[in-house]
């Protein structure tokens, strides 16, 4: 992850973060920490090499460079009014969107929003099934999950073990949190 400056879009400097392996899982999570801890830069772009990349991270919108290259003469150029049309579709999302919701970008990859709450990358079927479960759940009205039918299908008992331990102490008591009963988890809005 690179800072690259700053990029005027509706009358405000946005700030333009350049980024590589944003198809690893790995480099998702630790750049998704990365940025959410960088909240106050305000939204802005993460111009991404990778075709296969999640829609946000942290308070960013996920451009992809491939997607955003128009012809120059000889060589081709980065379409700014791509940039800036990706970044007005997805900035509603990029700050949590209106409802909870999780939105997948490809097989082993999805974005939890929440509104009023940064967005978190998810990667892997785990985690993303464990939100996905718990959005339904808010959705439907009944906000507790018991964790028996919260983990129901996976080896692990606990949606702790879905997590390594730096991302869990980032997201436990902000995206979810334990429900009123014991035995039970619920989303956090």
């Amino acid at each position: 992850l690179t800072l690259a400056g700053t990029m005027l879009i509706d009358g405000a400097d946005s700030p333009v973060y350049l980024a590589r392996r944003l198809d690893d899982v790995d480099v998702i999570g630790n750049l998704d920490l990365a940025l959410r801890s960088r909240h106050r830069a305000g939204a802005g772009v993460v111009l991404s090499a990778s075709a296969e990349a999640p829609i946000c991270l942290g308070p960013n919108v996920v451009v992809p460079l491939l997607s955003n290259l128009s012809p120059g003469g000889a060589e081709s150029l980065i379409s700014r009014d791509g940039i800036e049309l990706t970044y007005r579709s997805n900035t509603s999302l990029a700050r949590g969107g209106s409802i909870p919701q999780v939105i997948r970008s490809g097989k082993q990859l999805a974005t939890l929003h929440v509104p009023g709450k940064d967005p978190l990358s998810l990667a892997g079927n785990e985690q993303i099934a464990i939100f996905e479960r718990l959005v339904d759940s808010y959705n439907r009205g009944s906000p507790d999950m018991q964790v028996k039918d919260l983990m129901d299908g996976f080896t692990s008992c606990s949606p702790q073990q879905a997590f390594r331990s730096k991302m869990w102490a980032s997201i436990v008591n902000v995206y979810l949190g334990l429900g009123a009963k014991r035995g039970y988890w619920r989303l956090l809005t």
